[in-house]
């Protein structure tokens, strides 16, 4: 209700004043869209994430991670395996600027 409201709010101020120049919604919208992070990472790198306690890392290698001695297609699969939970595998390793919780 409340997004209504500033929708219908800003609807009435720009039938008033006018509406926002061509440049500044650009803009606007421009600031508004998420922007992806690139998650390719080459091989040789490593990812190191600490979770509960304990240190967890992961070396990507040509196709695929290793992690434990074992070889992953993706990080999704390390993530679950290690929370016992879905979680996106780079955003639990913090390769999508959002911090995991």
């Amino acid at each position: 209700m409340d997004l209504l409201r500033r929708l219908l709010a800003r609807r009435m101020q720009a039938n008033v004043h006018g509406d926002l120049e061509a440049e500044t919604m650009r803009r606007i919208k421009s600031a508004a869209t998420p922007r992806p992070v690139d998650t390719r990472l080459r091989p040789g790198a490593r990812i190191v994430r600490e979770w509960q306690g304990r240190r967890y890392e992961v070396e990507v290698v040509e196709g695929g991670y290793l992690h434990a001695s074992a070889r992953f297609k993706n990080l999704t699969q390390i993530a679950n395996q290690i929370t016992g939970a879905h979680w996106s595998g780079p955003r639990f390793f913090g390769l999508t600027g959002k911090r995991p919780a």
